[in-house]
């Protein structure tokens, strides 16, 4: 865990100001899980102002050529990278850092093999997998035959059902929540999902008990934040999903706070988790900002939900309390970032 920093004072020394593009993808709707980009940009914009750096605005297309011209002739010193999905596809969100990359630009944030390995999620269960890392048992459809990755934690009787390649929690409702008997409703469960949202699903046994959310920030673990699941009803699936993200209408938005604080039980599970939290941003080889999100079933037992090499930078997103409760403020967390992508010569 984060408890000096002393490690910051040095690091965000950047000489002079800087002329940073803010990359950003146009959003496709007018839903709150796409224009929060807006947001983050709008932010990003403000606090590289207020630390004396020239901030451009620079909207990512599929037109990629155009894209690389503009950036030729603006000649950034970092791009500040905020994009999220490409021409409505947050599977092709890998495409911008590999295209920064080839033009060997200063970027924040995770490389292209990072964004891959993570977005797809059976790619970074596999990948968890080989390194030791718990994660939950996941199943997936091949030409319609069910197969099973992982060891997971013996019988599996309730699922969740989750899209492959897709962020923002898109499909997580209760009904992504299954009663299972065996295989055959496993594979049901996957091709209703998959109708349902057009896009390619997996499964995955789901596990009651804590959410926590580890964020790191140039690999230094912040501190832990746990999602409480207040009021809940019984028979009310606990995940944190669409609405409790991006509903402010819903009753899951407002009794899902975050907090922090855990309590000297959890001591020796908060150092557990933190190292292997660790471990994840070595194995899949992030950069700049992450998050780590976790499942503490009954038993007390961790394990991993997701690697997120992308997450939101919006002012009231669970990354930025995160770095507050580790007393860095905005813009201090933003030129981190910087510093970060200029320590990575490409």
């Amino acid at each position: 865990m984060l408890d000096d920093l002393g490690w910051l004072d040095t690091a965000t020394s950047l000489a002079g100001s800087l002329r940073v593009v803010v990359l950003y993808d146009a959003p496709a709707g007018d839903s709150p899980e796409l224009l929060d980009v807006l947001v983050q940009r709008d932010a990003i914009t403000q606090s590289l102002k207020s630390l004396g750096h020239q901030a451009i605005h620079l909207s990512a297309t599929l037109d990629l050529n155009g894209l690389r011209q503009t950036l030729i002739q603006l000649q950034p010193d970092v791009v500040f990278n905020l994009v999220e999905s490409l021409g409505g596809s947050d599977r092709l969100m890998a495409v911008i850092p590999l295209l920064l990359e080839s033009m060997g630009l200063r970027f924040t944030g995770c490389g292209s093999e990072a964004i891959v390995n993570t977005n797809d999620k059976l790619a970074a269960k596999r990948r968890l997998l080989s390194a030791g890392l718990p994660t939950a048992r996941a199943y997936f459809l091949d030409h319609e035959s069910l197969h099973e990755l992982g060891t997971g934690r013996g019988h599996v009787d309730s699922i969740i059902v989750k899209a492959i390649g897709e962020h923002a929690s898109l499909g997580l409702d209760d009904t992504a929540v299954r009663q299972v008997s065996d295989v055959d409703g496993i594979a049901l469960a996957i091709q209703q999902q998959q109708q349902r949202l057009g896009k390619a699903c997996f499964a995955e046994s789901f596990i009651h008990g804590r959410e926590w959310n580890v964020s790191l920030l140039a690999g230094q673990t912040l501190p832990i934040a746990e999602i409480q699941f207040e009021h809940w009803p019984d028979d009310k699936p606990r995940i944190v999903g669409f609405d409790a993200k991006w509903n402010e209408a819903s009753e899951a938005f407002h009794h899902t706070p975050r907090t922090f604080g855990l309590g000297l039980e959890d001591q020796p599970l908060i150092s557990k988790v933190a190292t292997m939290s660790t471990r994840c941003w070595e194995v899949f080889a992030l950069r700049g900002a992450a998050r780590v999100d976790w499942r503490v079933d009954r038993e007390g037992r961790p394990w991993i939900l997701e690697v997120n090499a992308n997450p939101c930078l919006s002012p009231d997103a669970g990354f930025i309390a995160a770095c507050q409760q580790a007393g860095l403020d905005y813009d201090h967390m933003v030129q981190r970032l910087l510093a970060d992508a200029h320590g990575h010569a490409v």
